[in-house]
């Protein structure tokens, strides 16, 4: 895999949406022509690190018939920029294709609170990047079928995921079936999953109805389980209940 190098900006590249920083203008490539009818989409955000040091966007390039995508990371202090993520690594969108989003979905989630690392997440993967080599530090996989976004901690080396799976073997009550279906009936449980950095990932509860995780800090997460409040740890060796007080 290559390393990041600073690299030179084509003509044809650009930020997608116009985020309106003038003091930051100069930072960003600016197309020089948009010959062929070529438009970079403006459906791809820009993602900035909290103290506005780092940034990190998508770069497009016209590839023939194909838009060819690419992560590009930009030191906001002194304008130089490295490749994070090369094309051959992410998917590649038809010239003709207006959909709102790429198969398989990308998404620009954030960096970790050193600014070390960047994190994205492609379809079922959530892969952390080193901004400095743009060699990939972490990769985990996920269900696909989650509830929501991925919820990072204070430091963003643990994320909390949720999903759902269905046990037919102790189904729920559940209301009698609409007429004219005769589907079994199931039971959908939802997971909550804590993902650790360095690569364990740790099942939280089972539920029957979709909890909210908030992390309260790095090592701890309080789930509303809609009658109670729990505080869980993120390695999910103690729990306790906070909210009704328990005598």
């Amino acid at each position: 895999m290559r390393t990041a190098t600073e690299d030179s900006l084509l003509s044809d590249q650009r930020l997608g949406p116009d985020i309106g920083i003038d003091s930051y203008e100069q930072l960003f490539p600016v197309p020089s022509s948009l010959s062929d009818e070529f438009h970079p989409r403006s459906d791809f955000g820009l993602s900035v690190n909290e103290t506005f040091t780092h940034a990190v966007w998508v770069s497009q390039r016209r590839d023939g018939d194909l838009r060819r995508l690419s992560l590009v990371h930009i030191d906001l202090k002194t304008g130089r920029h490295n490749t994070l993520v090369d094309e051959d690594q992410l998917p590649t969108i038809h010239i003709t294709d207006t959909t709102s989003s790429t198969t398989p979905r990308l998404h620009l989630r954030r960096f970790t609170a050193d600014s070390s690392m960047f994190i994205y997440q492609l379809g079922g993967k959530v892969i952390y990047v080193d901004v400095g080599t743009g060699r990939v530090a972490s990769t985990f996989p996920i269900e696909t079928n989650t509830t929501n976004s991925p919820r990072f901690s204070p430091s963003a080396r643990r994320f909390t995921i949720q999903h759902s799976v269905t046990d037919t073997s102790k189904p729920l009550p559940q209301p009698p079936p609409r007429t004219g279906s005769d589907a079994p009936p199931s039971s959908d449980r939802w997971i909550t999953e804590c993902f650790d950095f360095t690569g364990t990932r740790t099942p939280l509860n089972a539920v029957s109805n979709v909890t909210t995780p908030y992390w309260l800090d790095d090592d701890h997460i309080v789930l509303d389980l809609k009658d109670k409040l729990v505080l869980i740890s993120a390695d999910g060796s103690t729990t306790r209940q906070l909210l009704p007080p328990t005598p």
